[in-house]
Protein backbone atom coordinates (compact mmCIF):
# COMPACT_ATOMS: atom_id res chain seq x y z
CA UNK A 1 0.00 0.00 0.00
CA UNK A 2 1.25 3.34 -0.98
CA UNK A 3 1.39 6.23 1.66
CA UNK A 4 -0.31 9.32 0.74
CA UNK A 5 2.04 12.16 1.88
CA UNK A 6 0.80 15.82 1.65
CA UNK A 7 2.25 19.20 0.82
CA UNK A 8 2.95 21.20 3.71
CA UNK A 9 0.27 23.73 2.48
CA UNK A 10 -2.09 20.77 2.17
CA UNK A 11 -1.20 19.73 5.91
CA UNK A 12 -1.38 22.88 7.23
CA UNK A 13 -5.01 23.92 5.30
CA UNK A 14 -6.47 20.85 6.47
CA UNK A 15 -5.42 22.65 10.29
CA UNK A 16 -7.14 25.64 10.14
CA UNK A 17 -10.40 24.17 8.86
CA UNK A 18 -10.33 21.66 12.04
CA UNK A 19 -9.83 24.57 14.09
CA UNK A 20 -12.59 26.95 11.73
CA UNK A 21 -15.34 24.07 12.14
CA UNK A 22 -14.59 22.19 15.52
CA UNK A 23 -15.33 25.87 17.27
CA UNK A 24 -18.85 25.78 14.93
CA UNK A 25 -19.53 22.20 16.82
CA UNK A 26 -18.74 20.24 13.73
CA UNK A 27 -17.77 16.51 13.73
CA UNK A 28 -14.71 16.40 11.40
CA UNK A 29 -13.34 13.25 9.91
CA UNK A 30 -10.19 12.60 7.70
CA UNK A 31 -9.79 10.48 4.80
CA UNK A 32 -12.97 8.82 4.95
CA UNK A 33 -13.44 6.04 2.17
CA UNK A 34 -16.57 6.59 0.77
CA UNK A 35 -17.17 3.37 -0.80
CA UNK A 36 -21.35 3.44 -1.66
CA UNK A 37 -20.29 6.59 -4.25
CA UNK A 38 -20.26 4.78 -8.11
CA UNK A 39 -19.50 5.83 -10.83
CA UNK A 40 -22.10 7.41 -13.52
CA UNK A 41 -22.89 3.93 -14.77
CA UNK A 42 -23.47 2.56 -11.19
CA UNK A 43 -20.59 0.44 -11.42
CA UNK A 44 -18.56 0.31 -8.18
CA UNK A 45 -15.25 2.76 -8.35
CA UNK A 46 -12.02 1.05 -7.40
CA UNK A 47 -10.22 2.25 -4.85
CA UNK A 48 -13.17 4.13 -3.46
CA UNK A 49 -13.37 7.37 -3.72
CA UNK A 50 -11.92 8.90 -0.51
CA UNK A 51 -12.81 12.56 0.75
CA UNK A 52 -10.25 14.61 2.54
CA UNK A 53 -12.22 15.82 5.08
CA UNK A 54 -16.36 14.91 6.24
CA UNK A 55 -18.01 17.67 8.36
CA UNK A 56 -20.90 17.04 10.09
CA UNK A 57 -22.97 18.58 12.69
CA UNK A 58 -25.26 16.51 14.23
CA UNK A 59 -27.90 16.84 17.21
CA UNK A 60 -30.74 16.30 18.51
CA UNK A 61 -33.73 18.59 19.52
CA UNK A 62 -36.24 18.30 22.34
CA UNK A 63 -39.54 20.72 21.84
CA UNK A 64 -40.10 20.84 25.66
CA UNK A 65 -43.29 23.48 26.84
CA UNK A 66 -43.23 25.57 29.78
CA UNK A 67 -45.74 26.70 31.99
CA UNK A 68 -46.02 29.72 33.99
CA UNK A 69 -49.21 28.29 35.71
CA UNK A 70 -48.63 28.29 39.85
CA UNK A 71 -47.63 24.93 41.06
CA UNK A 72 -47.28 22.97 37.65
CA UNK A 73 -43.84 22.38 36.64
CA UNK A 74 -41.50 23.10 34.31
CA UNK A 75 -40.33 21.26 31.21
CA UNK A 76 -41.34 17.97 30.49
CA UNK A 77 -43.63 17.13 33.65
CA UNK A 78 -42.54 16.23 36.98
CA UNK A 79 -39.39 16.36 38.12
CA UNK A 80 -38.51 13.02 38.21
CA UNK A 81 -39.13 13.11 34.20
CA UNK A 82 -37.16 16.04 33.65
CA UNK A 83 -34.46 14.18 35.71
CA UNK A 84 -34.84 11.54 33.74
CA UNK A 85 -34.31 13.48 30.60
CA UNK A 86 -31.20 14.51 31.70
CA UNK A 87 -29.83 11.64 32.83
CA UNK A 88 -30.68 10.31 28.83
CA UNK A 89 -29.48 13.37 27.62
CA UNK A 90 -26.19 12.68 29.41
CA UNK A 91 -26.11 9.12 27.96
CA UNK A 92 -26.67 9.83 24.30
CA UNK A 93 -23.74 12.61 24.58
CA UNK A 94 -20.96 9.90 26.40
CA UNK A 95 -22.44 6.73 24.28
CA UNK A 96 -23.36 8.28 20.77
CA UNK A 97 -21.23 11.79 20.94
CA UNK A 98 -24.50 13.36 19.97
CA UNK A 99 -25.68 16.72 22.18
CA UNK A 100 -29.56 17.20 22.82
CA UNK A 101 -30.68 20.91 22.46
CA UNK A 102 -34.08 21.28 24.51
CA UNK A 103 -36.20 24.58 23.30
CA UNK A 104 -39.22 25.66 24.43
CA UNK A 105 -42.39 25.96 21.40
CA UNK A 106 -43.77 29.16 22.66
CA UNK A 107 -40.22 30.92 22.48
CA UNK A 108 -39.69 29.40 19.06
CA UNK A 109 -42.74 30.63 17.35
CA UNK A 110 -41.61 34.47 19.36
CA UNK A 111 -37.87 34.76 18.22
CA UNK A 112 -36.10 35.41 15.20
CA UNK A 113 -34.40 32.90 13.10
CA UNK A 114 -31.04 34.34 14.32
CA UNK A 115 -32.09 34.01 18.00
CA UNK A 116 -33.04 30.01 17.74
CA UNK A 117 -29.99 29.73 15.93
CA UNK A 118 -27.97 31.35 18.59
CA UNK A 119 -29.86 29.57 21.20
CA UNK A 120 -29.06 26.31 19.57
CA UNK A 121 -25.51 27.37 19.25
CA UNK A 122 -25.08 28.01 23.10
CA UNK A 123 -26.69 24.62 24.40
CA UNK A 124 -24.02 23.12 21.61
CA UNK A 125 -20.94 24.68 23.12
CA UNK A 126 -22.53 24.53 26.54
CA UNK A 127 -22.92 20.25 25.73
CA UNK A 128 -19.03 20.33 24.40
CA UNK A 129 -17.56 21.88 27.28
CA UNK A 130 -19.32 19.82 29.56
CA UNK A 131 -17.54 16.85 27.83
Amino acid sequence: MVEHIEAPDTYQARKVIKRLYESQNFKIQEEVKLDTVTNNMEEEIWPPYQADMLLTKEFIIELDPQTPDKGKSKGHGTKRRRNKDQWRDKNIKKQLDIPTVRLIPSDILQQTDKQILDEIEWQLNRANLQE
